[in-house]
């Protein structure tokens, strides 16, 4: 008996591993990426809700290395699948205890957590804050993960996907896909078959239903519906990722910069100010996609002004190296905006293009 003990528990991790849901493999993604939707009040890709929500959930945009609009489509397409897995991290011990969670556990399912009831106490008590009064610690921990819970139950609910656009009104709300008769019948055919086809795995049945897809969106009456080379560039903003390579190459010349001090030789100056250079020229090039994309100079929050602090200590970096013989000047001011840019990248800061503030609308500095 013992010994048969000792084999189911040897086998349990195979077993519990074999039932976990898997994602479809091999299927192609790049029409549906650029489906333009409602989200945040802009209209961009589907790439970047997906982007957007993933990193909300569980904290990092490509989850177990999955691509992120094939998590949308998953907790889309199959919720009750997805209900049951764990894509809620945890990691605070002293939180789980306080919430009377698993101690062993730090990633947590949607189902697991609706269903507890200290965590549905403390959510429920939320409602009962006097207004004007700043949660405590526990609180805010407990409102961060409410509001995962809600957004997942947007997304399985599939209202996250809005892709119907108001006909009449440029500002009116989009609607995510309902069923029923009317305009929206052939959008609602061809997102069944998508459906139908990624629930299957199968990628040959997927790519034919994507176009037909966006076809019968883009025929839709819209009111207002961005125009197709802004969502081409806002797709490959997130493609390059330009600031996390910045970063990466100034910091290399930050290193170059380093050397040339002892080395003292005009060549390796120019290796330096090479990586320097490189590492502004993709700043500037990430900064002017932003700029493009959100419509507006991107300085709205702090990650914007990091990237503007970098971009600014990068060209002092620049120019010095032709106006200053001493190099400490060139190397403390690229170390700097290297240092700038890696905690823009670095920080959990909001990475994503939002609407402005109305307060800032009128400030000289966004002017």
């Amino acid at each position: 008996m013992s010994r048969m003990v000792l084999v189911l528990a040897l086998l349990s991790p195979i077993l519990a591993s074999a039932q976990e849901p898997k994602l479809p493999p091999d299927l192609d993604l790049t029409a549906v990426r650029g489906l333009c939707l409602q989200h945040d009040g802009r209209w961009p890709p589907l790439d970047t809700v997906a982007r957007d929500i993933v990193v909300s959930v569980t904290g990092n945009a490509s989850y177990r290395g999955h691509d992120p609009v094939l998590w949308l489509l998953a907790w889309t397409f199959a919720p009750d699948t997805w209900m049951n897995e764990p894509l809620i991290t945890i990691r605070n011990a002293e939180l789980r205890r306080e919430l009377q969670l698993s101690p062993a556990q730090t990633v947590f399912s949607y189902s697991e957590l609706l269903s507890h009831r200290p965590l549905r106490s403390l959510i429920e008590a939320l409602g009962q804050i006097e207004r004007g009064r700043k949660m405590n610690p526990l609180e805010s921990k407990v409102s961060d993960i409410s509001d995962k819970l809600s957004l997942l139950q947007t997304v399985f609910r599939g209202q996250a996907i809005k892709l119907i656009p108001d006909p009449a009104n440029a500002l009116g709300a989009w609607k995510p896909m309902t069923p029923g008769p009317g305009a929206q019948a052939d959008v609602g055919v061809a997102w069944d078959a998508l459906g139908d086809a990624f629930r299957r795995g199968e990628s040959v049945a997927f790519t034919s239903a994507s176009d037909p897809l966006l076809k019968t969106v883009s025929a839709l009456p819209a009111a207002y519906r961005p125009d197709a080379k802004l969502l081409a560039t806002e797709l490959q903003y997130n493609q390059i990722q330009p600031f996390s390579t910045a970063w990466k190459v100034m910091l290399v010349g930050a290193v170059l910069a380093a050397a040339a001090i002892p080395v003292r030789r005009r060549w390796f100056d120019g290796l330096a100010a090479v990586g320097m250079g490189a590492g502004f020229g993709l700043l500037t090039y990430g900064l002017s996609l932003r700029w493009q994309i959100a419509g507006r100079i991107p300085a709205s929050n702090m990650f914007e002004s990091l990237l503007f602090l970098s971009w600014g200590m990068g060209a002092f970096a620049i120019l010095s190296v032709f106006v200053f013989r001493d190099r400490l000047v060139p190397l403390t001011a690229s170390g700097m905006g290297a240092l700038a840019l890696i905690l823009a990248d670095r920080l959990p800061l909001d990475h994503f293009i939002r609407p402005i503030a109305p307060v800032l609308l009128d400030t000289i500095w966004m002017s």
